[in-house]
């Protein structure tokens, strides 16, 4: 007499448990890994568009002479932050309520301007755009493209369908332009002590002290023609702290450390 015996192939409850509990332990490394290389991946994208928006006002002020930007802005005499102002949707920065980044004088703009010049169009290409600086080529005569930027037909990364072109986090480039030509920008919040100054004379990223009006206050400049920067994976700033702080407002950390800069030379 035979006596048959039968084998389960099946997994156990306490296989099955080690299983998942390993797929789960190498979810884990893996998920904070990719999210890692996808903000990566929108840094280098942005200093890549804040390298062609250089590189399309340099080949401009070679052709013209000039840097690009309208009589208003020219006249001013001075540095021109081609900042938020006026971006529709934007309502200051991380929790400091109205904090917009502006000239402070009496001319304001968003970058708009400076990309219906740089990529030849006008108003009319451009259905959410309301500055008319350049139609009928009047700042670009030539009608020559010198920025080739990917459109979309909302307010997204890139150029909007309003002209104004956004880093991969959905804001505004902001861009101080040259308009007194003596080799130096002042970028907007970094040109103040609070943000720049390291130690002494000595800036953070490269910033370098200029001069001595204004008690020697808030005078920190890159040495330049143009400077570009993005706020970053945070989509904020603080503009009463350093370059590499950190702080919480309203329940959110805000860094200006990974804030974007075209001038970072560290």
């Amino acid at each position: 007499m035979h006596t048959k015996r039968f084998t389960q192939s099946g997994m156990t409850l306490v296989e099955i448990l080690v299983v998942i509990s390993i797929i789960a332990l190498l979810a884990g490394m893996i998920v904070p890994a990719v999210g890692k290389a996808k903000v990566k991946a929108k840094i280098a994208k942005a200093k890549t568009e804040m390298g062609d928006i250089k590189g399309a006002i340099s080949a401009y002020r070679a052709d013209y002479s000039i840097l690009p930007s309208s009589p208003a802005a020219a006249a001013r005499g001075t540095d021109m932050v081609f900042g938020t102002w006026g971006v529709a949707g934007y309502s200051g920065t991380a929790g400091f309520a109205g904090t917009t980044i502006t000239n402070g004088g009496a001319y304001e703009a968003n970058n708009q301007e400076l990309m219906l010049i740089l990529t030849a169009t006008s108003t009319n290409q451009f259905p959410g755009a309301s500055n008319g600086v350049n139609e009928n080529n009047a700042r670009n005569t030539k009608k020559t493209t010198y920025l080739n930027a990917k459109q979309n037909s909302g307010t997204g990364p890139g150029l909007g369908y309003d002209a104004i072109y956004r880093d991969p986090w959905g804001l505004p480039y902001i861009v101080t332009v040259d308009l007194n030509y003596d080799d130096y920008v002042y970028p907007a919040i970094y040109r103040r002590n609070l943000v720049s100054q390291k130690s002494g004379a000595v800036g953070y990223f490269g910033a370098i002290k200029q001069g001595t009006g204004g008690g020697g206050v808030n005078n920190w400049a890159v040495r330049d023609a143009v400077a570009v920067w993005s706020m970053g994976p945070d989509k904020g700033f603080v503009p009463n702290q350093n370059a590499e702080a950190q702080a919480t407002v309203a329940n959110k950390k805000v860094s200006n450390s990974d804030n974007v800069l075209s001038w970072d030379s560290e």
